[in-house]
Formats: C-alpha cells, sequence, structure tokens
C-alpha cells in the first residue's frame, strides 16, 4: 500500500537496462529509486529479468517491488509520522521548536523526527 499519492516508474537516465521508480514520500519530497534490470531483453522476450534495488534487493517483477519495497519503505514512514516525536515543517521551523521546548523545560532532553529532502536515500 504506497501511500494515497502513489508512485510511478520510468525509464532511467542511466542506461537501458535501468528503470527509476519514484514514490512521493511527503509533501514536495519524492524518493527516486534506481532499479537495474538484470537479464534486461530489448525484445521483451525474455522470462529471467530480475530488478535490482540497491544490488541487494532482487524481484520478478515489478509489482513484486513496488509491494515489497516500496509499499514497505512507505509504511515505515507513515509509521514515522504518527509517532509522538515526528515534527513536519520546514528546518527552520523544528529548530525554533526545539528551542523554545529547550527553553521551557531545560531538563529534558528535546528531540523530533523530521523529513530531510537532501538525504531521501536513507529511509
Amino acid at each position: 500500500m504506497v501511500n494515497s499519492w502513489g508512485c510511478c516508474h520510468t525509464t532511467s537516465s542511466k542506461g537501458i537496462d535501468h528503470l527509476a521508480v519514484t514514490w512521493k514520500v511527503d509533501d514536495k519530497l519524492y524518493q527516486h529509486i534506481d532499479i537495474t534490470e538484470k537479464g534486461y531483453d530489448p525484445t521483451g522476450q525474455s522470462l529471467d529479468t530480475q530488478f535490482v534495488v540497491d544490488a541487494s534487493h532482487t524481484y520478478i517483477d515489478l509489482d513484486e517491488l513496488i509491494v515489497r519495497h516500496v509499499n514497505a519503505m512507505s509504511r515505515r514512514v507513515e509509521d514515522l509520522m504518527a509517532h509522538d516525536r515526528f515534527k513536519p515543517g520546514s528546518e527552520d521551523e523544528l529548530h525554533l521548536f526545539l528551542k523554545n521546548q529547550l527553553l521551557a523545560n531545560p531538563a529534558k532532553s528535546m528531540y523530533r523526527f523530521h523529513p530531510e529532502s537532501q538525504e531521501t536515500r536513507t529511509l
């Protein structure tokens, strides 16, 4: 179950044996996954094609990749966003929030989860 925003797959600029899957993580935040198509056959006749993500996750077709890889990441992101320590908004808003919380509660340790658009590969 990819979040309500879904995902799409397209050809990649990395070569004819590469695809890209893009899914929406959060508002204005997308993750692009590079997929290597092992056993690629330009005629489409090969039955032994495998789709490989990060050289360590192999799937027999794109449906399996979306269900087992993208949906799994989507569920983890939803779990993080549902956590009471998750803080949506900009990085500046997060720093201001933490500063104010620390001023109000100096004896407590303050932290929050926050989406970082520069490090989307670290999901």
